[in-house]
């Protein structure tokens, strides 16, 4: 699920392109964030709550987000649009998820993708084959999901931030 390092443009593309979807509707109460700076594995303790319904998840980001997690959006044009926004859409199947992005809901690239699964305290972890697993608090609702990216088995970097964080509305 992690994306890439980001340490020069050629590394937001290969970024931006990933490596490699859930249950009831009900509302989850939103885990407490991980202390460690790296992803635990899921244990062997399992995980009986709210799950994230399947279905496709969307939101909206622009300039403005990149600039406050300080990037420059030049270097996101894979995702912003001529007009300064684009989509950061996820897809929730049973145990895996996709993310796709760009500026055209017609035309979104597909970027990470791999497995999911919850730990024995409710976090999302998200498992990409490049990336080891990361974790995120999460809450949801029958339109909405909210996700934020604790930690990571790599180090995070804003572009993660930008396509994991934030409100998504359920278009699907």
């Amino acid at each position: 699920m992690n994306l890439l390092t980001v340490t020069s443009v050629a590394a937001v593309a290969l970024t931006l392109a990933g490596c490699g979807s859930g249950g009831s509707s009900a509302t989850a109460e939103k885990p407490s964030p991980s202390s460690s700076t790296t992803a635990s594995p899921p244990s062997e303790a399992s995980y009986d709550g709210p799950a994230i319904a399947a279905g496709t998840y969307t939101k909206r980001v622009s300039r403005k987000d990149v600039k406050a997690l300080g990037q420059d959006p030049a270097y996101f044009p894979d995702v912003l649009g001529p007009d300064g926004t684009g989509l950061v859409v996820y897809k929730f199947e049973e145990g895996a998820w996709t993310e796709y992005h760009g500026p055209n809901k017609d035309a979104l690239e597909r970027g990470s993708y791999g497995t999911h699964s919850y730990d024995e305290d409710g976090m999302l972890v998200f498992t990409e084959t490049c990336c080891g697993d990361s974790l995120l608090t999460w809450e949801s609702d029958a339109s909405t999901l909210t996700m934020t990216l604790e930690s990571s088995d790599v180090a995070l970097t804003p572009i993660d931030h930008l396509m994991r964080d934030g409100v998504y509305t359920k278009t699907g």
